[in-house]
């Protein structure tokens, strides 16, 4: 028997995280399997350091019909007799080729809450020959629910976190002296995509009070984003950055790095920043 494992994401986020550690407890317990992923990707990088079953596939869409063909006959050749897809991509070009394939059993995880789109090829993703959907949360659940999905099919398993790299006592103040902080400030933080569902203008509004209430209360963020290209000039991900960076001003607790804590409409690569409660520091 084998399992296929699919993850198209291009980026290092929480699902990739979450489909990388699955990927080696599969390997822990000796399971068979292929993990498919984009090739170059940074979830490619650490699936290989880790010895994990790679299969290095690009998906440039949900009608790659290339990628479908090539993962078609891989299924086929290894007798694939369980899939799980891991993003929306992968669910669309994965169950395509898991038709083909006549592979019996297809399992979708999803982490998000966004609800479902209205057209019916989006539907039809979630709902055709689907044997089950894993939502990591009860929020996660009642949405696809609101979307039309049969809840019957659907488990709730929430998300798992791998200890291992918080073990190392040697490295526990490492953030602290990286940044200069006293012994006695309190870090409170964020690490999360730059974008408009984590919550870093929740942030960002606390500091505020935090800066006059608890001085030795230092708040770090540090966040990666691609969402702005200049291509994009007028999307909404655009306005968000901007209006990230106007506040994070606006506030007078920046701390600027090397790379600008002001994320410009015309960002084309992407950019990190950290602000600490206190005086503006240039």
């Amino acid at each position: 028997m084998s399992l296929f494992q699919i993850d198209a994401g291009k980026e290092w986020r929480g699902g990739q995280r979450q489909s990388f550690f699955l990927a080696k407890e599969l390997k822990r317990q000796g399971y068979s399997f292929k993990y498919v992923i984009q090739p170059g990707s940074p979830l490619h990088q650490k699936a290989k350091e880790a010895g994990l079953p790679v299969f290095p596939l690009k998906i440039s869409g949900e009608a790659d019909v290339w990628s479908i063909l090539r993962l078609y006959l891989a299924m086929k050749r290894r007798k694939c007799r369980l899939v799980n897809f891991h993003d929306a991509h992968s669910t669309a070009v994965g169950s395509a080729a898991a038709s083909m394939a006549k592979v019996p059993l297809r399992v979708i995880s999803r982490r998000v809450d966004f609800p479902l789109k209205k057209n019916v090829l989006s539907r039809r993703k979630y709902t055709k020959d689907v044997d089950a959907i894993i939502a990591v949360s009860e929020r996660v659940k009642e949405v696809l629910v609101e979307g039309g999905i049969d809840r019957k099919i659907i488990r709730v398993i929430p998300d798992g976190i791998d200890f291992a790299p918080y073990e190392d006592k040697t490295s526990k103040d490492y953030l602290r002296k990286e940044l200069s902080f006293a012994p006695d400030d309190f870090l409170v933080g964020i690490v999360a995509q730059l974008s408009s569902d984590k919550g870093h203008k929740y942030l960002i509004q606390s500091s505020k009070e935090l800066r006059e209430h608890s001085p030795k209360i230092k708040m770090v963020s540090s966040s990666l984003s691609r969402l702005c290209r200049r291509e994009f000039l007028v999307a909404p991900s655009c306005k968000y950055l901007r209006t990230i960076g106007e506040e994070l001003s606006q506030g007078g607790n920046i701390e600027r790095t090397k790379t600008d804590p002001f994320l410009p409409v015309s960002l084309k690569s992407p950019r990190s920043f950290r602000y600490v409660s206190g005086s503006p520091s240039d």
